[in-house]
């Protein structure tokens, strides 16, 4: 709850190193902030005085205090930035936390929550392609294919490139076909106990293969199925559980043979598989490894890599954001001399492809998975 952290919030000194700091080049640390009009409330400290003003009853927020608090995308950018070490992700998180708990979230957020109980994924009345092909729908597999909601609607090509690396490497998996939604999207917009109850039905269905190992490519799905379900929803979840870019970097570095690859390519890292989940060197180890491939960083990677803002388009109103934030990373990439800019989170992936697409830059867009299907040689 909110009030848990007032002790941490108090540790805030105003210093507001959050919005802008003296590194060379770094115009903002909040990739937002300088797309919006510059209320204090749309950048980490004035999120916090809110936090802080709301935990100590003293405020009654407004639907604008609640826009401006949902217009933080949660990258944990100024984490990393704040000289006195503030878990700002997880004060933000119970700040959501709260203001769903008041009914308060903002009208898309709610209609998620009803899409994902009634069809089990948060984008409502569509229809998709199924990728399963295993005769046998249930009983125990060795490699359980999570692709998540967001590629089986909105990428299908991350699914059929890591089905085709898979059916290339001779591995025994499955693709989990049915609509459950891991509950990641409910998590980031304070919906707790709506998570909950899309976990508890995830791992039902997850249950029915037994797996020996889940493999996911999406972060959000990892970090959910990995560290949310045990530790904040008190869900149990028995199986091993790994990202994609670790279980590629794992078992075929070194193991395969790579046709070359005569691209200049950067990584793109994403917020959860980053700053959230520390995986940062496996997918640049993997495509250095791959012949002819010159890999070069951008501006901002690593931890102070710049998020895409690909979780404000869950919202309408803030969708001119969301592509503001995205063509900024594009042009960071082409200033990098980069052709191709590769990234492994579904959500990143789809918000840069429509940002290159719109700023009609010559960076092309692609997902891990379809760089190693490209140069994977199959013998």
């Amino acid at each position: 709850m909110l009030k848990d952290y007032l002790d941490k919030i108090n540790h805030c000194t105003r210093c507001g190193f959050c919005r802008i700091w003296g590194w060379a080049d770094l115009e903002t640390v909040c990739p937002v902030y300088k797309y919006t009009p510059g209320w204090e409330t749309q950048y980490a400290r004035g999120r916090v005085k809110l936090a802080k003003d709301l935990s100590e009853g003293e405020l009654d927020l407004t639907p604008q205090m609640v826009e401006h608090i949902y217009q933080c995308t949660l990258c944990g950018r100024c984490e990393v930035a704040c000289p006195v070490e503030m878990p700002l992700h997880e004060i933000f998180q119970a700040l959501r936390r709260e203001i769903a708990e008041q009914g308060r979230t903002v009208p898309e957020h709610r209609v998620m929550a009803e899409n994902i109980e009634k069809v089990g994924h948060p984008f409502g009345a569509r229809r998709r392609h199924k990728y399963a092909d295993r005769s046998k729908e249930e009983g125990k597999v060795n490699i359980l294919y999570y692709p998540g909601c967001n590629a089986n609607y909105n990428a299908p090509k991350i699914i059929r490139a890591n089905k085709e690396i898979f059916t290339k490497l001779g591995w025994d998996f499955h693709i989990m076909d049915e609509d459950a939604c891991c509950g990641y999207p409910l998590y980031e917009s304070g919906q707790i106990e709506e998570m909950k109850k899309a976990g508890a039905r995830n791992l039902d269905i997850i249950g029915q293969y037994h797996p020996n190992l889940i493999l996911t490519s999406c972060p959000g799905c990892f970090h959910a199925l990995k560290n949310i379900y045990p530790h904040l929803l008190g869900l149990t979840q028995p199986y091993p559980v790994m990202d994609i870019s670790q279980f590629l970097f794992s078992e075929i570095k070194n193991n395969v043979s790579f046709s070359h690859y005569d691209q200049v390519v950067t990584w793109h890292d994403p917020c959860v598989l980053g700053r959230q989940l520390g995986i940062y060197e496996e997918p640049r180890q993997l495509l250095q490894s791959i012949p002819g491939l010159r890999l070069v960083e951008m501006k901002q990677h690593h931890e102070k890599s710049k998020c895409c803002g690909a979780s404000l388009a869950e919202v309408e109103k803030m969708n001119e954001l969301s592509m503001q934030v995205a063509i900024d990373r594009i042009q960071e990439a082409g200033e990098a001399g980069a052709d191709v800019l590769v990234t492994s989170c579904p959500a990143c992936y789809i918000n840069l492809k429509r940002a290159a697409g719109f700023s009609q830059s010559k960076v092309t867009v692609k997902f891990l998975s379809e760089i190693v299907n490209e140069v994977l040689n199959h013998e």
